[in-house]
């Protein structure tokens, strides 16, 4: 319920709809495979007329908005969709292939009193 709260105290961290890619911050993101992996590309699901409208709209909305790039990668997942609680459909990738080859982080997630302690430190301001 708190969690809540926040969201609409803070309407402008917490946007509806993001409007464009965020800004790169510096940091580079790789998901690491087992030695030898081959790329893993599944055929497509079948779906309904509406799902492959609510997928074409998704994506051309993605596209236009720069979060994704047409792509000939020998990589590729299957789409599927999951229902909302407003009866709205969500679009899903099914990484359950991809999964299974990755290497897992072996480290310790912090505690979460610590991190929420660290938060107190800050302050959010709107712009």
């Amino acid at each position: 319920m708190d969690s809540i709260l926040v969201f609409h105290e803070f309407p402008n961290v917490f946007p509806a709809d993001l409007p464009c890619v965020p800004p790169n911050r510096g940091i580079d993101s790789a998901i690491d495979l087992e030695l030898g992996t081959k790329s893993i590309f599944i055929s497509p699901y079948r779906m309904a007329l509406t799902e492959l409208k609510d997928l074409k709209d998704e994506l051309q909305d993605l596209l236009d908005k720069g979060f994704i790039l047409h792509s000939v990668s020998p990589w590729g997942e299957p789409v599927l969709f999951g229902k909302e609680n407003d009866g709205t459909m969500r679009m899903c990738m099914d990484y359950t292939k991809l999964n299974k080859v990755m290497i897992k982080n072996k480290y310790p997630l912090l505690c979460i009193d610590d991190l929420f302690d660290k938060l107190l430190e800050y302050h959010c301001s709107p712009r």
